[in-house]
């Protein structure tokens, strides 16, 4: 009842809007189309983010996760802090009863670090992937499927950090059930249009976006950011299921699709942005 009712009867009284229960109910149904469509990518992304992490950290490091999950390996200023992140891995490796961590640990020698991964929930993983230096192999292919000669500089690995935050965000907003209209975290991800023309080209999204600040908690900043990470061809299937959706909203609640737009902080022409997500081709690292 309090995500159906109170949670868009709240938003919407802040913007002065009354509303209907049918109108309720239909912003309610495509919130939740839109949190299947989009969760079901971010399965995808997590699932190859895990493998590309494992196998990077078994390249540089060997076939041992508990050799990495070190003081003497795990990346940090702060010795207090990398204390507390190795207490915690190594109480994710003993403690987990999950396989296939587990069968590794009774039946092999030792469990290597794309086996460990695979038992990780996201957050866990994006900070074991911070805690070490496989950074920019990790970025490398995950943003540009280039494992070897690759030259990731300083402002594309931060922009890629930016783009795992926001995902994991999102992930566990939609994960949890909570409404992304109301979700205050979303408004930390403030960012500049340079972003979006490093990865997507020149006027991404039109200036008055920007000038109106309609990029600090937009759906399009989420959608783009996991459009950042995901295969080509993964990335078309996605927004090609949003325009589809978007399509029949458009048909058959128009009303009630653009006033979720507008409490969402979205931009009102969503589907010609997504096109130029699924159209882009991938600026190459110099």
């Amino acid at each position: 009842y309090y995500e159906l009712i109170n949670v868009f009867q709240e938003k919407t009284v802040i913007n002065d809007l009354n509303l209907n229960f049918s109108t309720i109910v239909n912003m309610y149904e495509i919130q939740r189309e839109l949190k299947d469509i989009t969760f079901k990518y971010i399965l995808r992304f997590e699932s190859k983010f895990e493998e590309v992490l494992g196998h990077a950290l078994g390249e540089k490091y060997g076939a041992d996760v508990t050799k990495i999950i070190s003081e003497n390996v795990f990346v940090s200023n702060d010795i207090n802090y990398k204390k507390k992140e190795v207490r915690f891995y190594k109480n994710q490796f003993y403690s987990t009863k999950l396989s296939p961590t587990k069968f590794y640990k009774k039946n092999k020698e030792c469990v290597p670090p794309w086996i460990f991964t695979r038992n990780l929930t996201i957050s866990p993983l994006v900070t074991f992937y911070r805690l070490t230096s496989v950074k920019e192999k990790v970025a490398a292919i995950m943003l540009y499927d280039i494992e070897d000669d690759y030259i990731i500089n300083e402002k594309i690995l931060n922009y890629f950090n930016w783009a795992l935050e926001i995902i994991v965000t999102y992930r566990n907003i939609i994960a949890h059930g909570t409404n992304l209209i109301l979700n205050t975290s979303i408004n930390n991800y403030n960012i500049s249009d340079n972003i979006f023309n490093l990865f997507f080209g020149e006027n991404f999204l039109a200036n008055e976006v920007f000038k109106n600040n309609r990029n600090t908690s937009s759906f399009i900043t989420f959608v783009a950011a996991l459009g950042m990470v995901l295969p080509i061809e993964q990335r078309i299937q996605m927004t090609s299921e949003l325009q589809s959706f978007i399509d029949i909203k458009i048909e058959t609640h128009y009303e009630d699709l653009h006033l979720y737009f507008q409490l969402l902080n979205c931009p009102i022409n969503l589907k010609n942005e997504l096109s130029k997500i699924s159209n882009f081709i991938t600026i190459k690292p110099l």
